[in-house]
């Protein structure tokens, strides 16, 4: 929560509060099943899955209908096409797998994100409910010693492992699988259960000697030390975290904090989590991990200036004081009387909950009876970036093309509309945040920016990608940061230093050595289009505001790049009118959803003119 209200500089690893949080639900689910097992002789699953509907459901269903009346009376056409979907899918917890399928980047907060992305985590977690209570009845049937129980779930997680290195982080598609995947993220659930086998009762209700003392206790610790140091120092897809067992490892050293926690006679680290504004904030964490993320996206769309400590404090006081409000008067009468207590009879509970779903689904369904940007476009309503632009008629060839870049070439590939353009793929090769220059950024005298991660894997793995997706065409729409100050053998340099034009040609030459080692039939360059002036880092840079609103130099080493290897230039500077300055609208339509990034409208107009000139680009050599 404190990341996303603007913390997420100073806290760059909250993320993997979702690691703990999964081993920790692992844990705590099997371990009661297992004390129920030992009192009753089994689990009853019914009630389990009752329990769990309990806890969920009602303020799950005050969200769904909260949103969907807001979007009903509020939202943009863009905002409420993708809702309908996101609301069927939280309900039938699988919005973890939507997000993989739409390559949606969790880091990703500007654009339009999902106001139900946050749900992914609920997915996770219900998927694992409905295996659960058969985990323990089968393990304790057929699996006889404790330390089997542990290897055995130890073994499953280390598969989970083994999956998310093969999957990686090298592009957005990759990504969205590695952070959101069921499969990828198992391996935390799993060393959680394993815990559980390993500090719980066995068959005969005996409960292992947990180690104390000062080691276990040093231990415990330096968990907690860690811990707070992954939450300050991992930053989003460092590779090691999800390709070299980091999330394994990472879960494995909970384990001490886990028996200082249990430990009957008591400790600092057991005092201290057992305070009651802890507690408190355990038992509204529901709540909180519910309203924190669309209450951030509405703060950031009616107030968009709030920034800084002022949207921390607001959106947390904001979302404390609603997560209460629904702790106090919708989840804790329910967990504790039932819906019973509320409608009187459970009769009329039983018709509630039914009448809750039907309304949920068809405010889904209402919410998303906006017209698609295919069939605008097929229909003529839509305007095009060429005035009397044609309808886009098919060739015969099917063409697939790769979109190579930063954030910019990720949100124009994804708005790609393969329905209206049924002779081409398009596939996002793109990573948010990527130079195309490897080399370190000179933001400010104080503070230099290295090449990420991530970017530099994407690099290492293009050609791979470009293979495993048969690519005919590569686009490259790159080149966002390169006007800026870099750090070079030479000293630092920008664009405008005539030594600084033969590291972006080098740049560019690898990336066309890698598309020709993949077989890539074509390669096509987009220029850069204006930027607008009113972004934070031009404010506090004046120097640089000219460089990164007018790219008319990084355009020239472009043009002359693609000239010398008879490479077709995408000239969208010209297409989006930056001859005479940054536009922000073209024929009615807003074309970017921030200073930035194209919004999705925007990016549906351009593809209606990119379309065909990356076909007949590709068809001047092939035919």
């Amino acid at each position: 929560m404190a990341a996303h209200f603007g913390g997420q500089e100073l806290f760059p690893g909250a993320w993997l509060g979702i690691n703990f949080f999964l081993v920790f639900s692992g844990f705590i689910i099997v371990y009661l099943m297992m004390v129920e097992k030992n009192q009753t002789g089994t689990v009853n699953i019914i009630r389990f899955y009752r329990r769990r509907a309990k806890r969920l459901l009602p303020g799950l269903f005050v969200l769904l209908t909260v949103l969907g009346i807001w979007a009903l009376l509020f939202a943009e056409d863009y905002v409420r096409r993708g809702m309908k979907g996101d609301i069927l899918a939280t309900l039938g917890y699988v919005m973890n797998w939507r997000l993989i399928l739409t390559s949606d980047d969790y880091f990703v907060q500007f654009g339009t994100p999902s106001f139900l992305r946050h749900a992914w985590t609920l997915a996770v977690e219900e998927q694992f409910y409905l295996v659960a209570p058969f985990i323990v009845l089968a393990v304790f049937r057929w699996v006889p010693t404790r330390w089997k129980r542990v290897a055995l779930m130890l073994g499953f997680a280390t598969v989970s492992a083994v999956l998310a290195a093969n999957v990686g982080v090298g592009d957005a598609n990759a990504q969205a699988h590695a952070y959101y995947g069921t499969d990828t993220r198992a391996q935390a659930i799993f060393i959680g259960v394993a815990f559980a086998f390993l500090l719980g009762p066995d068959n005969q209700g005996r409960v292992p000697r947990r180690p104390r003392g000062p080691i276990i206790m040093a231990l415990a610790w330096a968990t907690v030390i860690f811990s707070v140091w992954c939450y300050t120092w991992v930053s989003p897809w460092d590779p090691w975290v999800f390709e070299k067992g980091g999330i394994f490892l990472i879960s494995l050293a909970l384990l001490p904090g886990f028996i200082a926690c249990m430990d009957e006679q008591g400790n600092l680290i057991k005092k201290i989590f057992s305070n009651k504004f802890f507690v408190l904030l355990g038992l509204m964490t529901y709540g909180l991990y519910l309203w924190h993320w669309p209450i951030q996206i509405w703060l950031n769309l009616y107030l968009p200036d709030l920034t800084g400590w002022a949207l921390f404090f607001v959106g947390s006081v904001l979302t404390i004081v609603v997560a209460f409000i629904s702790f106090r008067f919708l989840e804790v009468p329910i967990i504790l009387g039932g819906l019973d207590k509320f409608t009187g009879s459970k009769a009329r509970s039983r018709r509630l909950i039914t009448i809750s779903m039907i309304v949920i689904i068809s405010l889904a369904f209402v919410v998303g009876r906006v017209p698609s940007l295919s069939s605008q476009f097929a229909s003529g309503n839509a305007p095009t970036l060429v005035p009397d632009q044609p309808v886009y008629e098919a060739g015969n060839e099917k063409i697939n093309v790769a979109v190579y870049g930063d954030s910019t070439a990720l949100y124009l590939a994804t708005a790609f509309e393969p329905e209206f353009y049924p002779d081409m793929t398009v596939v996002p090769l793109a990573v948010p945040g990527c130079d195309l220059m490897r080399l370190p950024i000179d933001w400010s005298p104080t503070k230099k920016g290295d090449p990420l991660p991530e970017c530099l894997e994407s690099r290492e793995k293009l050609t791979e990608n470009l293979i495993k997706n048969a690519t005919d065409v590569l686009v490259l729409n790159v080149g966002t940061l390169a006007p800026l100050s870099h750090v070079t053998p030479e000293g630092n340099l920008t664009i405008l230093d005539p030594a600084y034009e033969k590291y972006v040609v080098a740049e560019l030459d690898d990336i066309r050595a890698s598309a020709e080692a993949a077989g890539v039939k074509q390669i096509q360059i987009s220029t850069l289009p204006c930027r607008d002036t009113d972004l934070d880092y031009i404010r506090e840079n004046p120097a640089a505001a000219e460089l990164a609103s007018t790219p008319d130099e990084i355009n020239q080493v472009f043009t002359r790049w693609a000239e010398t290897h008879a490479i077709p230039v995408l000239d969208l500077h010209y297409m989006l009118g930056c001859e005479t300055g940054y536009v922000r609208k073209i024929r009615g339509v807003k074309l970017y959803s921030d200073q930035l990034h194209f919004s999705e409208y925007g990016a549906q107009m351009i593809w209606t003119w990119l379309a065909p000139a990356i076909r007949e680009n590709f068809q001047a050599v092939t035919e």
